[in-house]
This record gives structure tokens, sequence and C-alpha cells, in this order.
């Protein structure tokens, strides 16, 4: 849970606050994410997500599909 909750809270900082926390060779987006769906995949391997962790989940998912339709890619 504690990978989870660092995870969600990286992905709801500032962006300059985002990118001090990877190596400069990535995509901060894509390791984002990663990192998001790492965590969850540990929680449900130990037991199913309660339901409104689900919910709150579902609603990352959300976000992160708009903003990856506005931003496709992440450039090199």
């Amino acid at each position: 849970m504690t990978r989870l909750k660092w995870s969600i809270q990286a992905l709801a900082a500032p962006a300059f606050e985002q990118i001090r926390l990877f190596p400069r060779f990535v995509c901060v987006a894509d390791e984002l994410a990663i990192d998001v769906e790492e965590a969850l995949r540990g929680i449900r391997s130990v037991g199913r997500p309660r339901a409104a962790g689900l919910s709150s989940w579902e609603a990352v998912q959300q976000h992160s599909a708009l903003a990856g339709a506005a931003r496709p890619h992440c450039a090199s």
C-alpha cells in the first residue's frame, strides 16, 4: 500500500517535482503510469481491492487517457 500511495502522490505532484523523481533519459509520464500500474498489481495480488480503491483507480485511468490524448507520446 505504501508503494501505491507514493505512486499516486507522485502522479499528483506538480510537473517540476515529477521530473526530479526520475532519471533524465526516461519519459516521466510513462514512468509515473508504470509505477501506479505496478503498485496496483501488487495490491491485486494480495487480495481484491476495495470498491472505493478500484473506483479511484478507474478515475486515474480515465484522467490518464484524456491526458494521453492531448499528448500521445513523449519527445526524445
